[in-house]
């Protein structure tokens, strides 16, 4: 899943950071997969703005959307079938 994930932030023309693994607490003892899904830092200029825009916000939010999806779609969960723009 993480894997996915950066690879569709590298083809939306995020920085590749890579994938790696960490025993933080939120990712150990879970019922279920798990990802940690770091989008940017704030301390960077360019990416504070991109993260702050309207563009940015709708790319980074999609972006976690489709890697739901598309883990979903994987494990065979009809249920849980993402719907852009719709509550």
């Amino acid at each position: 899943m993480a894997s996915k994930a950066q690879d569709y932030f590298v083809s939306q023309k995020r920085e590749n950071r890579g994938v790696r693994q960490a025993g933080f607490l939120v990712l150990r003892q879970t019922s279920m997969p798990s990802v940690l899904v770091e989008l940017g830092f704030l301390s960077n200029r360019e990416e504070e703005n991109f993260m702050r825009s309207e563009e940015g916000k709708k790319v980074l939010v999609e972006s976690i959307l489709l890697i739901f999806d598309l883990y979903c779609r994987t494990i065979d969960c009809p249920g849980c079938i993402v719907t852009f723009g719709k509550r």
